[in-house]
């Protein structure tokens, strides 16, 4: 099929094309000499201690994410696409209107390269707007603008995956960026046809004592959740080989209990608020660490609640769902069914991007044609292309 190899090189091609670093010095604590040359780093969890460095699974970095359900269920177009197309354009099938010719209708995130924009701040990006649009990238992925344990731009990276509340910033609390800045990006992103997408901690907050307690900083802007002490006590470290160390154990901070009513309002409000500024997409944290409908005595109603928020919210402010996919690195561990997660948002599959990426890198075409997905369904991967991890 034309159409279909024409969209699946696109796609691909763009993992290996060089992304755009910001105009302005990137934080000290990832010094632009060390950025990798590749513009599809790619990455994620911050699930890290604040006392040692992430694992190799637990670490983020700049991104690039395709979702593979715009090449998914192509059908060959009864005629050939008129000469006068422009090729840099991507469209689907269903804007090839029956006079034969292509109508170029706005894509939605979920057929959209990514660029992760890892520890840019709001006015690096804002700034390098046109260099993103011209790289051909059609949403930018942030860092979380929650309240941060440091709030110095030179502090290490996994500080903004630590956040202090489930709040959007207003004034200093974050080093990249806060509310203010965030709506002017939105405005000025939607110009250029281009969504912004926020990662979003919500399966822990900063912790003391190798996630033994939350951090008394926590108390400044949650304080039901700090006094009330509204975390999971399992004395056990995050895992997949039992059910209650991936959906409760620590991951060198405190699970926060996200089964309780309050801990789900705050983070409704967050989510909320994100929107009102123009946000249209978000990335969860950790999301395969927070319990489903599905998880037995260890089950929740949080990500039901927390998705139709999104999504009815969403409709109401922007007049379209917002994306919402998760970060469930290699498996959903303990045995669990992706569809327990893929029934409600897409998901990495950090797996087949890997797959494709190495195959389009070795010049193998049968290879990245490869539709085998690690999670089953191909129109739930976001595909994970490539991170400074394997770089």
């Amino acid at each position: 099929m034309k159409l279909y190899k024409l969209l699946i090189s696109v796609v691909l091609l763009s993992a290996c094309t060089a992304a755009p670093t910001p105009s302005s010095d990137l934080p000290s604590s990832e010094p632009s000499s060390e950025l990798p040359s590749s513009s599809s780093e790619l990455v994620s969890s911050s699930e890290v201690p604040s006392s040692e460095l992430p694992s190799s699974e637990e670490i983020s970095s700049s991104e690039l994410l395709s979702s593979s359900e715009p090449y998914s269920s192509y059908v060959e177009p009864s005629e050939e696409p008129s000469s006068d197309v422009p090729t840099s354009e991507i469209y689907s099938y269903e804007e090839y209107s029956q006079s034969g010719q292509y109508v170029q209708e706005p894509l939605q995130i979920k057929d959209r390269p990514i660029l992760h924009a890892w520890d840019w701040s709001v006015s690096q990006i804002i700034n390098d707007l046109d260099n993103i649009a011209n790289a051909n990238y059609k949403a930018i992925q942030l860092s979380p603008l929650q309240p941060s344990k440091n709030t110095n731009a030179n502090e290490p990276w996994w500080n903004l995956y630590q956040p202090l509340g489930f709040k959007v910033s207003t004034g200093t609390e974050n080093p990249i960026g806060n509310k203010t800045s965030l709506t002017e990006l939105c405005r000025k992103a939607k110009e250029k046809d281009i969504a912004i997408i926020m990662d979003v901690v919500c399966n822990h907050l900063a912790s003391e004592d190798n996630g033994g307690r939350l951090s008394d900083d926590v108390k400044r802007f949650e304080p039901e959740i700090y006094n009330n002490k509204l975390i999971h006590n399992c004395a056990k470290d995050a895992n997949d080989n039992d059910l209650e160390s991936v959906v409760r154990g620590k991951i060198g901070l405190v699970s926060i209990n996200t089964a309780n009513a309050t801990v789900q309002a705050h983070i409704k409000q967050m989510l909320r608020d994100y929107i009102d500024c123009g946000v249209s997409g978000f990335r969860f944290d950790a999301a395969k660490h927070i319990e489903t409908p599905d998880d037995g005595s260890f089950a929740s109603n949080f990500w039901p609640n927390i998705t139709n928020e999104i999504y009815t919210y969403g409709e109401q402010k922007l007049g379209e769902k917002p994306f919402i996919y998760g970060e469930i690195l290699y498996t959903p561990g303990a045995g669990r069914s992706w569809g327990s997660y893929t029934s409600m948002m897409s998901v990495v599959d950090n797996v087949q991007g890997s797959n494709i990426l190495g195959a389009v890198c070795n010049g193998s075409a049968d290879g990245a044609a490869n539709k085998n997905f690690n999670i089953g369904n191909a129109s739930k991967a976001v595909l994970w292309a490539e991170s400074h991890d394997t770089f």
